[in-house]
């Protein structure tokens, strides 16, 4: 959106951070009222362990926000520099930054987009003290702060290898979905990668969606006591209700995890937790049926590459699986027969963008979603993966 610059305020000779808008985003209504909503935020919160907020300069062709600036480096940087955090480090990283969302989810501000780089080292005081920034995309819950939704339904605010499956669901996030980022963000400065990651985008969030996250022994980290372990775990479950109730609840977790009494005592005051698993390890992804009878070619080629870029495997038999996409001649036929056959898994059906009347008919049908023609990669794989949230069960497959 914008560039930040160190700067001087006028007449006062204070050193700032200044957020600036790109001339060509500060045109977008939407933009502007984001860059509102940080202030607005930042001016709320008030918290040793996150910004101040100097001014926001609206009018004029310069949008930007000064705000308090600090002297450090990026956790994202402390990674790239250093490499993998010791427990101690992240144990104070943990409770600092839970006391900030303590306060910002008393506020109604959910921050949406917790990641190493929004999470600040301040040189200035003794290490580790932790500053959380950028809360452009927060979203402010407070019945006495109005505010316009700037999300659509269906749109995924935050960053990949961060995001709760809600928010990849296209959900409304609270706070429990900061609270599932921020595990993901321990996880990486305790093992030095995120509990997913990939080249592709769409695997990041279909593993956010379908898959247990790694052990911290399977990436190598030994050191971590247990009760330690169990307080992530909960953190990373795929269902918000499974996850802790509240950053306060989180935070206490955590302290009792590392209590000095020994590592018998944390693991009684956390009892081991167990998420259900959303895959059976050995099937390795939901199954997708491909209902294609008579079409093209490319058109199946496109699905299946589509389909092996979030991870999705294939199944001719439409009991076992979590989704069904059609396509080909017959289709609307073969949907209407195919939302019958397997009631509760989401039927998605291939057409020409312009043929509104298939579109239509398609959803009289009882189709999940429509899937325009020509096919775009990355938005088919949304698609699947979206449809697969809503109709995979993980007692659907059973072991192998």
């Amino acid at each position: 959106m914008g560039t930040v610059y160190e700067a001087e305020q006028p007449g006062l000779g204070r050193r700032v951070a200044l957020k600036v808008l790109f001339p060509h985003v500060a045109t977008q209504p939407d933009a502007l009222e984001r860059l509102r909503r940080e202030a607005q935020a930042l001016a709320l919160l008030q918290h040793p362990h996150s910004v101040t907020v100097y001014e926001l300069i609206s009018d004029g062709p310069v949008k930007a926000i000064a705000m308090e600036l600090v002297d450090g480096e990026g956790a994202d940087h402390r990674l790239q520099r250093a490499g993998k955090r010791p427990i101690s480090e992240v144990a104070l990283v943990a409770t600092q930054v839970l006391s900030v969302l303590e306060a910002a989810h008393a506020l109604g501000i959910i921050h949406r987009d917790l990641k190493p780089a929004n999470l600040m080292f301040d040189r200035t005081k003794s290490d580790p003290f932790i500053r959380v920034v950028d809360f452009g995309l927060a979203h402010l819950q407070s019945p006495s702060v109005p505010a316009p939704r700037l999300t659509a339904e269906g749109q995924a605010p935050g960053t990949a290898e961060y995001m709760a499956p809600e928010q990849v669901r296209g959900e409304v996030a609270d706070a429990r979905s900061d609270l599932y980022s921020l595990a993901c963000v321990l996880f990486e400065l305790l093992t030095g990668s995120a509990p997913f990651e990939s080249f592709s985008t769409v695997n990041v969030l279909t593993a956010h969606l379908f898959r247990d996250p790694p052990s911290l022994e399977e990436r190598g980290v030994l050191d971590v006591p247990r009760a330690w372990q169990a307080v992530l775990r909960r953190a990373l479950s795929k269902p918000p209700d499974a996850r802790f109730t509240s950053a306060l609840e989180m935070r206490r977790a955590f302290e009792a995890a590392m209590t000095s009494d020994g590592r018998e005592r944390a693991d009684r005051a956390v009892p081991e937790f167990s998420p259900p698993p959303f895959v059976i390890a050995d099937v390795g992804a939901p199954p997708v049926a491909l209902s294609c009878e008579g079409g093209p070619a490319e058109l199946i080629d496109q699905l299946k590459t589509a389909l092996a870029g979030v991870g999705a495997t294939e199944t001719r038999d439409v009991s076992r699986a979590g989704a069904v996409v059609v396509a080909g001649p017959g289709s609307l036929e073969r949907t209407r027969a195919l939302v019958l056959q397997a009631p509760g898994r989401p039927v998605l059906l291939c057409g020409p963008a312009d043929d509104l009347s298939l579109m239509t008919q398609a959803i009289d049908a009882g189709a999940f979603d429509y899937l325009s023609e020509p096919l775009e990669f990355s938005e088919l794989g949304r698609r699947v993966v979206r449809a697969l949230a809503v109709g995979w069960r993980p007692d659907d497959v059973a072991p192998r």
